[in-house]
């Protein structure tokens, strides 16, 4: 089973399930204890307080979910499955269904279904807000993936409409208006809503993996600034995400940093430093499975040789370099074709016209040298 939650769509076996939005909300429920290893059977009491089901009684949910169960049963979708001895007040997905992934992380699910703010004893009409505020960010994120700038200011001024009370809400709201002002070109607004989110991750004890996801974002901005002053901050920055991640395994995140400061020594001309990192950045993604990772990497690998050739005198060990860089420049397109991401597929193949060219090779048509212009497009952190 895949949730995609931003398009709140569900796929079954490669077939889609056309479900409303609050049953939507309820396979979200019971997917979610299924991605979490969890097989039990779930008390309809948890549905009644999802915030698509709060509005009814506890009685009517059981009789809804049977007549829903019976219905999908009759169209093919046996998904759901009760105790035996009529026992209709509990629920789970089927045993069946092994595999669940989510387009998010489970943490952002869990948000968006209002249940942390639940645990701390929040009411049904705070977990209306939460939902909404967690269905604005992810409309926020999935309009930035597509490019669509308009769509995610939208969507951000209704996250702020919905007044996240939440530090960690607030931080992540201040976040992603960073990230969409940098996508405008808005460099020193981009800056201002990122130190409003460090300024609230450190002073309320905001959890410490969005803590690290913000001084990612400072070091990326840093670094994308080209100001030799703003390097050293820059990598004080991930250096200081690092810390805050210790020694759990967030591989995407540590991908991330490793790019970041592969960046930097790029810039300051520390070509094994940089190669070092990226290689490293590449192994984090390829454990995590994080296609876009995997090809950001690929192709950073191949513009840090390009530069690294271009301060090479001798003649035999700047055509090595350059042999190397369309190496991972092809790399880079064949992942785009495998893994169906868009990371640096067009810097790629513009790379790649302009290395073919510097060695004697064919070169299709192409803008030889745009890469020269377009290295810092690509955002060394997911949007």
């Amino acid at each position: 089973m895949r949730i995609a939650l931003a398009d709140r769509q569900i796929y079954v076996e490669g077939r889609r399930l056309h479900v409303s939005p609050k049953f939507f909300q309820l396979y979200c429920r019971l997917a979610l204890e299924r991605a979490q290893g969890r097989l039990e059977f779930l008390a309809l009491r948890e549905i009644h307080r999802l915030p698509a089901w709060s509005r009814g009684s506890l009685a009517s949910v059981g009789k809804e979910v049977s007549r829903h169960a019976r219905r999908m049963r009759a169209a093919g979708w046996d998904l759901l499955e009760s105790p035996p001895r009529k026992a209709t007040h509990l629920v789970r997905l089927q045993p069946r269904v092994v595999q669940v992934e989510f387009d998010r992380p489970l943490a952002e699910v869990r948000a968006w279904l209002g249940l942390d703010l639940r645990a701390a004893g929040g009411d049904p009409h705070q977990a209306e807000r939460a939902f909404e505020l967690a269905a604005a960010l992810a409309a926020a994120r999935a309009a930035l993936e597509r490019g669509a700038l308009h769509q995610a200011r939208a969507a951000l001024a209704r996250a702020e409409q919905a007044g996240p009370d939440d530090v960690r809400d607030r931080v992540l709201v201040a976040l992603w208006w960073s990230r969409l002002l940098d996508r405008e070109g808005h460099d020193a607004e981009a800056l201002a809503r990122a130190s409003e989110a460090e300024a609230l991750c450190a002073a309320s004890g905001v959890d410490h993996l969005t803590c690290a996801r913000v001084q990612i974002w400072i070091g990326h901005l840093g670094w994308r600034s080209g100001r030799a002053n703003l390097l050293a901050a820059a990598r004080a920055h991930y250096r200081c995400a690092q810390d805050l991640l210790g020694a759990a395994p967030h591989f995407a995140e540590l991908a991330e940093i490793a790019i970041g400061l592969g960046h930097v020594a790029r810039l300051e001309r520390d070509w094994p430093s940089a190669t070092a990192y990226l290689r490293g950045a590449l192994r984090y993604a390829t454990a995590d499975g994080w296609a876009w990772g995997i090809q950001a990497a690929a192709y950073y690998l191949g513009l840090v040789c390009a530069e690294h050739a271009e301060h090479v005198e001798d003649p035999g060990s700047r055509s090595r370099l350059y042999r190397e860089a369309r190496d991972w420049a092809e790399r880079c397109i064949r992942l785009a074709g495998e893994a169906g991401v868009d990371a640096a597929t067009a810097e790629a193949e513009s790379l790649l016209a302009d290395l073919r060219a510097k060695l004697g090779q064919p070169v299709s048509p192409g803008p030889v040298g745009e890469h020269n212009r377009r290295r810092s497009v690509v955002p060394s952190v997911r949007p």
